[in-house]
């Protein structure tokens, strides 16, 4: 689990994901995540306690792949996967593709992210602008902490959103120091290998951009950052959902 959030709240965002899963038989939930905490916390992506914990509160039934259907729906454990090398936010978006791509074998036609609502205008504004994801395929539901959450956003905005702005691809200090920092196993993703069409944008880091206005929330509502220059295999019009009759 992330370190500084309610469990709660964890569950609650595990619960709403499963519960996209279960509104779309074509849908891929992907619990995303790299092994973070330093020794001697073992080893364990984020991605793989999200999903025990999903396992563990009867939330995914573990259903073999003997005993499923043979027609679609596939059973909710089968269309569960875990994504274990994202460090950050931007991470979590990218690698999240590339993982339905590895499981589907097609890339996704829409997206809904399951995250704090304090981070919304960082993945609606910044991280799906940046991989060029199309804004009316792209769905954020935000679910905070209870109480009072106006350091939290405060906190997002000096310390992710600004940065993200600045650095679309969290290639530059402060964002790739923390990457260093979260990967204190130095584990690598294998998506290079697996998603070589994503390799360009995997590699992409431009220059640092300047910020303009006030560095508060009111002034950046309308922000829209950078976006990547390259092709991406979204562009095209192919078929990119689920296909069991593809297998």
């Amino acid at each position: 689990m992330q370190k500084g959030g309610s469990v709660k709240t964890y569950v609650k965002h595990i619960e709403r994901g499963v519960d996209e899963l279960n509104a779309d038989p074509k849908s891929l939930l992907v619990f995303s995540g790299g092994a973070t905490r330093h020794p001697p916390s073992p080893p364990i992506p984020e991605a793989l306690s999200y999903y025990r914990l999903a396992m563990a509160l009867s939330l995914i039934p573990s259903t073999s792949i003997a005993d499923s259907p043979k027609t679609a729906p596939l059973p909710l454990n089968l269309r569960t996967a875990t994504e274990e090398y994202a460090l950050d936010s931007y991470q979590n978006l990218l690698f999240s593709i590339a993982r339905f791509k590895e499981v589907t074998g097609n890339w996704p036609r829409k997206i809904t992210v399951v995250g704090y609502g304090m981070k919304r205008l960082r993945f609606e504004n910044l991280h799906r602008a940046a991989l060029r994801f199309p804004s009316s395929a792209f769905h954020y539901i935000g679910i905070d902490d209870a109480g009072d959450t106006s350091a939290h956003y405060a906190g997002e905005l000096k310390y992710g959103y600004l940065p993200f702005l600045s650095s679309p691809s969290g290639c530059h200090p402060p964002l790739s120091i923390k990457r260093l920092l979260r990967n204190p196993y130095a584990r690598y993703h294998p998506y290079f290998t697996s998603c070589p069409e994503l390799a360009d944008l995997f590699e992409w880091c431009p220059a640092i951009q300047s910020i303009k206005g006030e560095e508060t929330w009111e002034a950046r509502n309308s922000d829209v950052g950078m976006g990547y220059p390259g092709r991406v295999p979204w562009d095209d019009k192919e078929q990119v959902t689920w296909d069991r009759e593809r297998d």
